[in-house]
């Protein structure tokens, strides 16, 4: 599929995004084991200027995250070696050069972006997207539509890692909060009414 550059780009922002998630201290009592979904949204539902909405996530085995934010984190020395964890990797300031990234020549804020996508090699991480065109789908809402997209297909890679590979595993989806607290919103709703799918293998929770 081939997405034109507003929907690519917003797709890459909230990958990286979801990058980010993984670093976030999570205040969680995970029991057994389970596969993690770290999802970011980009864009606005109401901004008319922008054509699409994106939600994007990476889905990690949970013993295999603290490995992943480990590089992650080696990443974000070059910037600040004494205190990696308060460089944020967020894609939009990143580009742009705003506020910290300023005075990081542009080169260096680039190769920082397609080396954290590179670490999603596909094999031990899946990436999970849901991109929609906001006139397509008006009067629905683009964000209720992404999420019921995204858990849908997290849903069936648990269902086929258990029917396929004998892998039964519980999923565990974690939301970066929103300003408007909208993804947590949605979470709640779409658990409790369902997206037409089963809803039963996987629980939301935003950070």
């Amino acid at each position: 599929m081939v997405f034109c550059l507003d929907a690519a780009h917003r797709a890459t922002l909230a990958l990286l995004a979801a990058l980010v998630c993984i670093l976030a201290p999570t205040a969680i009592s995970i029991g057994g084991h389970l596969y993690l979904l770290y999802a970011d949204e980009s864009g606005s539902p109401t901004d008319a200027n922008q054509q699409h909405f994106v939600l994007a996530g990476i889905s990690v085995f949970e013993r295999k995250a603290h490995w992943l934010s480990l590089e992650v984190e080696k990443i974000a020395e070059r910037f600040c070696p004494s205190d990696p964890l308060s460089v944020e990797l967020h894609g939009n300031p990143m580009l742009a050069g705003r506020g910290f990234w300023r005075k990081i020549p542009m080169v260096d804020r680039l190769n920082a972006i397609k080396d954290a996508l590179r670490l999603i090699d596909g094999k031990h991480y899946r990436v999970f997207a849901s991109v929609v065109g906001k006139s397509a789908i008006s009067p629905d809402d683009p964000i209720r539509s992404t999420f019921q997209q995204m858990i849908s297909r997290f849903d069936h890679f648990l269902a086929r890692e258990h029917t396929h590979f004998n892998n039964t595993q519980r999923g565990l989806i974690l939301f970066d909060k929103s300003s408007k607290d909208t993804s947590a919103r949605n979470i709640i709703q779409i658990n409790s009414t369902g997206y037409g799918g089963r809803n039963e293998s996987y629980r939301g929770h935003p950070l």
